[in-house]
C-alpha cells in the first residue's frame, strides 16, 4: 500500500522523491538455474563463520555480519531466518535443517556433532575444506569437459564445410543434354 509505505518512509526521516508500485519491469527478479547456492559460496560462508567464531564473536552476531556481507540474495535471506531462528532459542543445525536447498545434509549434520561437542568453530573448518575440494574437483570436470566439446564442433564444421564444397559444383553444373543429328 502506498500509504503506508509512504508514512513508513517519512516517519523514518526520509524525503520522498518517487514512490510506486513493484511491477515486472521495477523489482527485483530473483531467477536461479540449478543451485541457488553454490558450492563456492558455501565454502567461503564456512571459512568466514569459522574466522568469526575463533574471533570471540557469538553465533547470532556472526550470522548477522554474514547475511549484511553476502551478495547472494537466497542466501542473504536463509541467514537471516537462520538468525532470527537462533534467536528464538532454536540450536543452529536446527534453523539451518529448515533450509535443505541451501545446506546439505552432511553439513547440517556436522554442525549437530558441533554444537554437541562444543567444537562448531572446527566443522564449519571441516566443511569449508570439503566445499572448497567440491569446488575445485567441478572445475576440473568442467575444464577437461570444454576441450572435447570444442574438438566435436570444429570435426561438425569442418566436415560440413568439405561436405558443402564439394557438393556445390556438382549441383551447380548445368544438366548434360545429348544431342543426336
Amino acid at each position: 500500500n502506498l500509504e503506508i509505505a509512504t508514512a513508513e518512509l517519512k516517519s523514518g526521516g526520509n524525503t520522498i522523491v518517487s514512490l510506486s508500485k513493484a511491477n515486472a519491469f521495477n523489482k527485483d527478479l530473483d531467477i536461479h538455474i540449478g543451485k541457488a547456492v553454490s558450492v563456492r559460496e558455501l565454502s567461503v560462508f564456512c571459512r568466514q563463520f569459522e574466522s568469526v567464531l575463533n574471533a570471540g564473536v557469538t553465533v547470532i552476531e556472526a550470522l548477522n555480519m554474514l547475511a549484511e556481507q553476502t551478495e547472494n540474495k537466497t542466501l542473504k535471506s536463509a541467514l537471516e531466518d537462520i538468525r532470527d531462528a537462533v534467536q528464538k532459542g532454536d540450536t543452529l543445525s536446527a534453523a539451518m535443517a529448515e533450509f535443505p536447498k541451501i545446506f546439505p545434509p552432511l553439513m547440517i549434520q556436522m554442525v549437530a556433532a558441533g554444537e554437541t561437542t562444543g567444537g562448531i568453530d572446527k566443522a564449519f573448518s571441516r566443511m569449508g575444506g570439503q566445499f572448497e575440494k567440491e569446488a575445485h574437483l567441478k572445475g576440473l570436470i568442467v575444464k577437461s569437459a570444454i576441450y572435447p566439446i570444442i574438438l566435436i564442433l570444429v570435426i561438425i564444421v569442418c566436415s560440413s564445410d568439405l561436405t558443402s564444397s564439394h557438393l556445390s559444383p556438382c549441383l551447380s553444373r548445368p544438366p548434360a543434354v545429348s544431342i543426336s543429328l
